[in-house]
């Protein structure tokens, strides 16, 4: 049975921007550990079938592995092309994620809340717009890779 992205409707699971951002935060911090575990997954599925040595390996690391497996046609998954494309920026998500988990928001007088500098992102202002948008690519990364891990298979 083949599952084609567009079965999934994107639009009935998605946040919607509410102008909270605290609530913006924590739906991040929902998606982001249900996408990790959706990483941690995949991965253990694609290093089984490309016979890869699973060791302890970093998010991105993992992310690689898949984008990898899938590219070198190692691995045969519904929507192959569709995931390869998603698969070679998913580690940016790694990196917005921890910035917005693990960075400091301030907020001095008078200006907009903002992120404190990490080595990935700038003292920047934020929004729940912004974190609302995370929340919602982290979903439809579960999503794939979940698709990645259900249904991949030996090429």
């Amino acid at each position: 049975m083949e599952t084609v992205m567009e079965e999934i409707p994107e639009s009935a699971l998605l946040y919607r921007d509410d102008g909270d951002l605290m609530r913006a935060l924590g739906c991040v911090t929902y998606e982001a550990a249900h996408f990790k575990a959706a990483v941690d997954w995949a991965f253990t599925v694609v290093a089984r079938l490309t016979k890869k040595k699973v060791k302890r390996q970093s998010t991105p690391e993992k992310i690689r592995l898949c984008h990898t497996g899938l590219i070198s046609g190692a691995i045969a998954c519904p929507n192959r092309d569709q995931m390869v494309e998603w698969l070679s920026g998913a580690t940016e998500l790694v990196y917005d994620r921890n910035a917005a988990i693990h960075g400091r928001l301030s907020q001095p007088r008078s200006v907009q809340l903002r992120r404190g500098k990490t080595e990935h992102h700038d003292d920047v202002p934020i929004s729940s717009t912004e974190m609302y948008e995370l929340a919602n690519k982290l979903q439809i990364g579960r999503m794939y890779l979940t698709l990645v891990a259900t249904y991949g298979r030996p090429a």
